[in-house]
């Protein structure tokens, strides 16, 4: 969050002294694709880095001497190293966000999302989609998602999570028939949390605008802090944040939330 902070804001700097990131090319001070980088927040950034580029913004010392401050605050891993996680790049920027984010908005079809699954479900979900994995590998995993369910748990103000399903979700078998009902009896528990809302898009209603895939959708208690939209495939996952985007996202959330009906009416 403190880099995506500080790029908004190096950003904002070179658009409000009328240059492009190619006059920031020019002088060679960096490549287009680290300052396109620093500015998204996707990497740690170096304290001279960015007194370089407020010298060339034209920008105040004290302006200057907080985006320092800034800047070295981009190296601190958070909550997730400290809980003795391990990542990949991906997970760790979808962890980060999420768990500064006051509001997660997902739509899935097929599968209970991450943060709503009990041990047992993950467990087997992760057998199932990698069979060949080392069993280790398969407990890290696990572990990892319980600990950011946890991590979420523990928050002094609660993430508001609005979750919308599709009914093969309810009727996916993954394990047996007492770790589904385990899993449903979690869904119902979670659903009756003031700050969790779970929907279902039922098979009898038809089609719907969310069939191209599943997605996140994550809003930040910084007004100023753009939403970001994130969409998985097999090849990458992409986060958004500009505006198009991210609004395009949350019609077809708004889309299917409309036509979904509380998990309670499925009598899971």
């Amino acid at each position: 969050m403190v880099r995506r902070q500080l790029g908004r804001r190096l950003r904002a700097l070179r658009e409000a002294c009328g240059k492009t990131r190619q006059d920031v090319v020019t002088t060679r001070i960096m490549s287009h694709g680290k300052l396109e980088t620093i500015e998204y927040g996707r990497a740690a950034v170096r304290p001279g880095d960015v007194y370089e580029l407020c010298a060339l913004y034209g920008a105040a010392p004290e302006v200057t001497t907080a985006l320092r401050e800034l800047a070295s605050a981009t190296t601190h891993d958070g909550w997730w190293p400290e809980r003795g996680g391990a990542a990949d790049k991906t997970l760790q920027t979808l962890v980060d966000l999420e768990y500064a984010a006051s509001a997660v908005y997902v739509v899935q079809q097929l599968v209970v999302p991450d943060l709503l699954q009990t041990e047992d479900y993950a467990r087997a979900l992760e057998r199932a989609s990698a069979p060949d994995r080392p069993a280790a590998a398969v407990e890290t995993a696990v572990r990892l998602r319980m600990l950011r369910q946890t991590a979420l748990a523990e928050r002094e103000v609660p993430v508001d999570l609005h979750v919308v399903l599709g009914e093969g979700v309810l009727r996916l078998t993954v394990g047996d028939d007492s770790l589904m009902k385990d899993q449903g009896a979690h869904l119902l528990d979670v659903a009756r949390s003031d700050s969790t809302e779970i929907r279902v898009l039922r098979f009898r209603d038809g089609p719907h605008t969310g069939l191209l895939g599943d997605f996140t959708i994550m809003d930040f208690p910084d007004a100023e802090d753009p939403s970001v939209a994130y969409d998985a495939s097999y090849v990458a996952s992409r986060y958004y944040d500009r505006t198009a985007p991210v609004e395009r996202h949350r019609a077809v959330w708004s889309a299917v939330h409309a036509r979904a009906v509380p998990l309670e009416d499925l009598g899971v």
